[in-house]
């Protein structure tokens, strides 16, 4: 079983405050996941790292790019930090040397463009860690510069794995999962299939219905986020949405299924 961890830059940063890093959370997540079983590969968010000069910049611009990735380097470095404290092993790769965004009919589709390296890396023992960056955008006719997300990486690289390996995704955010509305009840379970939710309640509802709090985050927020689960569950993944690796691994969260 590959288990891929997405890291909310929410939940690892202060996104009030540039470039804080909360050290208590990067230590929880590290030391549960040194208790998961099996091939390990991790993706933060940027957090008060990436989206702060990604939004304060723009990306279209060379001062822009640089210093949006130089704050994701500083990020990662530091995640790494706490992975190798835990005996983790971490490996850098940038997200943006290892996906582009490929658009196809109109279509947004993340698209591993080097991701051997990753595998490999992952299946040999070591945790390749990766992250939301700047890559580009790419159509028959034209190429820019675009962020990817690091859930949007979650989806390139399940898409990936599912056809070899046994796969999970936990999606770790600063709150217990998805809210039918801002300050409760939290959805327990998702089916895309059939566009309905069940609540901690029992109640069961329309995934129309959902109301989301509107964030200043560069990649979409609470709402961008599972949009990006739901695409993972269409290939057959099982996504957790939890504030808690340990958390997710027993089921409790938010679950996405097909």
């Amino acid at each position: 079983m590959v288990t891929i961890v997405k890291l909310g830059g929410s939940y690892i940063t202060d996104k009030n405050k540039p470039e804080s890093i909360l050290e208590d959370r990067l230590e929880k997540i590290a030391k549960e996941l040194s208790f998961v079983p099996g091939p390990k590969i991790v993706i933060h968010g940027g957090g008060s790292f990436g989206h702060y000069y990604a939004l304060k910049y723009g990306i279209d611009n060379p001062i822009g790019i640089s210093k949006t990735r130089m704050a994701m380097y500083k990020l990662s470095m530091k995640v790494c930090e706490y992975l190798d404290k835990y005996g983790l092993r971490p490996v850098i790769f940038p997200g943006g040397s290892h996906f582009i965004i490929r658009y196809i009919d109109g279509r947004r589709i993340p698209t591993p463009v080097n991701f051997y390296p990753i595998e490999r890396t992952a299946i040999m023992g070591n945790t390749p860690v990766t992250f939301g960056d700047i890559t580009f955008e790419v159509s028959r006719t034209a190429s820019k510069p675009t962020i990817i997300s690091g859930d949007e990486i979650a989806y390139a690289i399940s898409a990936y794995t599912v056809m070899r390996y046994s796969s999970r995704v936990f999606m770790i955010s600063d709150v217990p999962g998805v809210y039918v509305k801002p300050g409760g009840p939290l959805i327990k379970r998702i089916k895309v299939l059939s566009n309905e939710f069940v609540d901690e309640n029992g109640n069961t509802g329309s995934l129309d219905d959902i109301e989301f709090r509107d964030v200043g985050d560069a990649t979409g927020g609470m709402k961008a986020k599972l949009e990006r689960a739901m695409k993972i569950a269409r290939k057959g993944v099982k996504v957790i949405i939890s504030n808690s690796i340990l958390e997710a691994s027993r089921g409790r969260g938010t679950i996405i299924e097909f």
